[in-house]
């Protein structure tokens, strides 16, 4: 009997023991355990009045890109344009003016949907006339 009393003693010291280590690394190594979760979706940069230039190799005008405001959401890898306007040039003929109420910006600035009121102008040269082109959604596809 004294045996077994004694064991049992020993396995509750032990549990006890354990159970106090457990406790002390918690309350010393204790490190934030909720989780931080919002469906807020925020820009982590806003660029007023954006203007931004592309050039080719020769150093030549590829096109301009501008907006009233752009907002870069990083997560997502693309950027909203309030109001986008680009102009596309070509050596050979004259540029081609595209604006929009909305656009988003993808793929590093590889490629635009512009959205909402969209009209695509190229003004008129020698051989053709001023055409005009209208539609609701436009995606472009740059370089």
């Amino acid at each position: 009997m004294y045996r077994v009393n004694n064991r049992i003693i020993t396995l509750l010291v032990l549990l006890v023991v354990a159970g106090a280590s457990w406790w002390l690394s918690d309350v010393l190594f204790h490190k934030e355990k909720t989780l931080h979760v919002t469906n807020e979706r925020r820009p982590d940069y806003v660029i007023e009045n954006f203007s931004s230039s592309v050039m080719d190799k020769q150093g030549e005008k590829k096109y301009v890109l501008e907006a009233e405001q752009l907002r870069h959401f990083p997560g997502e890898e693309v950027s909203e344009l309030d109001k986008p306007y680009l102009i596309q040039f070509s050596a050979t003929a004259p540029p081609v003016h595209t604006h929009a109420d909305h656009g988003l910006l993808y793929h590093h600035n590889k490629r635009i949907l512009m959205t909402g009121n969209v009209e695509i102008t190229r003004k008129e040269q020698e051989s053709s006339a001023k055409s005009v082109v209208t539609a609701n959604r436009l995606d472009i596809f740059l370089e």
